[in-house]
Formats: structure tokens, sequence, C-alpha cells
């Protein structure tokens, strides 16, 4: 795992692995975590905190589409 830079979860998850875009999601995943293990740790919390507050809204928006349509 050390060898090939991935997480215990990853060499372990027997999900479906040829799903949609799952190459070029890695790709670009992978481009995202090499652009952060540049930068110091303030800037990678502020990061993670940008992204955690951005997906809630996201799931907000779907969670109220979805109450709406029923």
């Amino acid at each position: 795992m050390n060898a090939l830079e991935i997480d215990p979860s990853e060499l372990f998850n027997f999900q479906k692995l040829d799903g949609e875009g799952i190459h070029e999601k890695k790709l670009i995943l992978d481009i995202h975590k090499s652009m952060l293990m540049e930068r110091g740790l303030d800037e990678v919390k502020y990061v993670v905190r940008t992204t955690n507050d951005f997906l809630d809204t996201i799931d907000a928006k779907e969670s109220g589409k979805r109450n709406r349509k029923s």
C-alpha cells in the first residue's frame, strides 16, 4: 500500500471498479491530492472546510428536490 500510495480502503474496496468515469475521476483526485500536498496545513484545512460546505449545499439542494417530488 505504501509503494502504491493507496489507502487500505482502496485496496479492499470491492465495489464496481469500472463504473462511469472511474479512471478519469481517479486521475482528477490524484491531481487534486498532489496540489494539496504542496500547500501548508492551514490551506489544506481551508480547502477541506470549503469542500464540505460546498458538498453540504449540493446535498441540501438534492434533498430539497427529492422532497418536492414526493
